[in-house]
């Protein structure tokens, strides 16, 4: 399923039809609070099967809609639309998770896109300042090691202080750690807090990881995730704020804006 997610942003599909009217968000709401989108739900739909067609067959079939609207806040008339299509389908109960927020990958990776803030410096929050998805992984980039963090939802990037916590807060390095990966040399690493218990993967790289290899990498990196989870550590959920967009159908004549 990341292989289809990865071509749909190569791809640009996404892109072509999409447009983005914001709204004027409260000062600690992402960007996208109140804001309207046009996409094509027809191109979402197909996009919607093929993702549906490559994840596990032979499991009982379930709605993906409840799911959809936890993804992309606010979205209720498309997750109806792809819960048809994915009703039509075998999906593994453990898959439809997985493929349900794929889905929401390339929408919202072409608002950022659009609105053209892939970077943003001055954001202090450990969620996303564009999708308020909780950061999933946190870059040490350059020579100079400065920490970024990193949306999976829609690839934003945003400078992060170095030695705090990205859920509470928590400033007190004897409360911070790291768990490494033998061998690694510090190329992969976990960032810990005992306040929270909450774990944030992390990554040494040179330069900002595009879109399609960070969605590949937080895939691929799951022994990461298990080593903090069997350690007692947890992420809090896939959303750090909650808010609400509407959701315009382009592929209709009415849907323009």
């Amino acid at each position: 399923m990341a292989e289809e997610a990865a071509r749909a942003l190569e791809g640009g599909e996404w892109t072509a039809g999409l447009r983005v009217e914001p709204a004027k968000p409260a000062e600690d709401a992402p960007l996208l609070d109140g804001a309207r989108i046009k996409v094509s739900f027809r191109s979402l739909s197909a996009f919607a099967e093929r993702l549906a067609r490559a994840a596990a067959k032979g499991a009982p079939r379930n709605s993906a809609a409840g799911s959809l609207k936890h993804s992309i806040p606010g979205s209720g008339e498309l997750a109806d639309l792809v819960a048809r299509y994915i009703g039509g389908q075998s999906v593994a109960g453990g898959a439809i998770a997985s493929l349900v927020a794929l889905i929401a990958v390339p929408i919202l990776a072409a608002c950022s896109k659009h609105l053209g803030v892939g970077e943003r410096r001055a954001w202090s929050r450990g969620y996303c300042f564009l999708c308020g998805a909780w950061a999933s992984l946190a870059e040490s980039r350059g020579i100079d090691r400065s920490r970024h963090l990193r949306c999976a939802r829609c690839g934003s990037d945003w400078v992060a202080p170095p030695l705090r916590c990205i859920y509470c807060g928590e400033p007190d390095h004897r409360k911070l750690g790291f768990l490494e990966l033998e061998g690694e040399l510090e190329t992969r690493k976990v960032e810990t807090c005992t306040t929270c218990r909450g774990y944030l993967k992390s990554l040494a790289t040179l330069t900002p990881l595009s879109m399609v290899e960070l969605l590949i990498w937080d895939l691929e990196n799951v022994e990461l995730d298990l080593a903090a989870l069997e350690r007692g550590y947890k992420r809090p959920g896939v959303v750090g704020y909650s808010f609400s967009v509407a959701l315009v159908d382009g592929s209709q004549a009415d849907g323009a804006f």
